[in-house]
């Protein structure tokens, strides 16, 4: 059985990993800015709640919701599956409500775990950093 102590344990941080800390997005990528903009506005342990009613929060939700109804709506098509594409749209749209406010929840207290340990600045950095590849290893996987 593990320690108390080893249970919070988290890599050592150096400074040199702290200069590639911050994830950089290329510029000009057709308008996909507001997508990696709100990934790392709601990933990020200073961000309030109020924030998530934001235009951008709001638009990438609309966003994503056109998509997966319209791969739900031809999977019914395709397989002539019976269609219930109300229930699905306000399904997915409480998933993804809940999936924002969630997120914002989970880096918030990994934060404030963190700085029981550590300075303000390096809790933020671990935070981040391991909620964001948290989020890119279980998006890609899945």
């Amino acid at each position: 059985m593990m320690e108390k102590d080893k249970e919070l344990e988290y890599p050592e941080y150096t400074e040199e990993e702290g200069k590639d800390e911050e994830l950089k997005h290329p510029e000009g990528q057709g308008g996909q800015e507001i997508f990696y903009r709100t990934f790392l506005k709601t990933t990020d342990p200073h961000t309030e709640y109020g924030a998530l009613a934001s235009f951008e929060v709001i638009f990438c939700i609309l966003v994503n919701l056109v998509f997966y109804a319209a791969a739900y709506f031809a999977l019914t098509k395709l397989f002539d599956l019976p269609k219930k594409m109300t229930q699905v749209v306000i399904g997915l749209l409480i998933i993804m409500v809940l999936g924002y406010i969630g997120r914002l929840a989970r880096v918030k207290s990994m934060y404030n775990v963190l700085r029981e340990t550590h300075d303000e600045d390096k809790a933020h950095k671990k935070a981040t950093k391991q909620l964001r590849n948290a989020y890119f290893t279980w998006y890609f996987l899945s």
